[in-house]
């Protein structure tokens, strides 16, 4: 990776979100040279979600709480959550949707014991660390699903799921509501069944030794951004209504949900 400063936004960026996202970053990186500061012209895609928040280069990015938190050296500094208008979204939390092929008459969690389940990555909040949580107090301790088939995103995992090579999937709600008009096949032979607990959402980043005047340029143009007139369009595109400003001890109760799991006899997601 360059040793220059980068920014990425992988976590939404599907093909009604890339322009959008390009053009929100556009308008921060305008704001932050404004003030003085160095900034990219464009964003990065070429780097792993996983690794963002491991690299001392990182000037801007949207992350996972579950990765996020899990970090216990040179962890990323939290610079605001955003709003998203999407089914499962209320300000700055969101939901995991439990999804199944449509015409299943949406049946119980239960249901699906031994049964195959879709899972992004192992160390997604909304893909695995919610759905643990919910199975925790119903498996007794024992494997719950068949196969766990791993598919690298959320959108393979709806897909794996509308195609029949698995049986349900844990996704969350922005990235189901993105699919709705992005992949509106895939979605339309699928249906939600049921909820997860509500956690605090993705949220934007920086790496831990970002000066402190640089991360307060950077959530000055994040708050100029969800006013400014000329990114109406890409916030309709992507979602976003607003932003809060949340702290590691909001996002405490998603490793609290870790340990739960595991105090139950349930470590992993199987």
């Amino acid at each position: 990776m360059s040793t220059l400063k980068f920014a990425s936004l992988p976590m939404h960026d599907g093909p009604g979100q890339r322009a959008a996202n390009d053009k929100l970053w556009i308008f921060i990186a305008n704001r932050l040279r404004a003030a003085g500061i160095a900034a990219p012209a464009a964003l990065t895609r070429e780097v792993e979600p996983a690794a963002l928040g491991r690299s001392p280069d990182l000037l801007f990015a949207q992350t996972c709480g579950f990765p996020l938190m899990a970090q216990a050296k040179d962890r990323p500094a939290i610079l605001a959550t955003p709003h998203y208008a999407a089914a499962g979204c209320a300000g700055p939390s969101y939901r995991s949707l439990l999804v199944c092929r449509a015409g299943n008459d949406k049946p119980s969690l239960i249901y699906f014991r031994g049964r195959r389940l879709a899972l992004n990555a192992p160390d997604s909040h909304s893909g695995m660390n919610a759905l643990r949580f919910r199975l925790a107090r119903i498996a007794g301790g024992t494997p719950f699903f068949g196969e766990v088939v791993m598919t690298g995103s959320h959108v393979a995992s709806l897909e794996a799921v509308a195609g029949g090579r698995a049986d349900m999937t844990s996704v969350d709600c922005v990235t189901f509501a993105n699919a709705r008009e992005s992949w509106p096949d895939v979605a339309g032979r699928l249906t939600v069944f049921d909820l997860t607990e509500p956690a605090p959402g993705l949220p934007f980043i920086t790496a831990a030794a970002t000066p402190a005047p640089v991360r307060d340029a950077l959530q000055a143009a994040l708050d100029d951004a969800m006013a400014a007139p000329e990114l109406d369009d890409a916030r309709k595109a992507l979602k976003i209504v607003g932003l809060s400003r949340l702290t590691e001890a909001d996002y405490s109760v998603i490793p609290a949900r870790a340990t739960i799991a595991r105090e139950l006899g349930y470590p992993e997601l199987r």
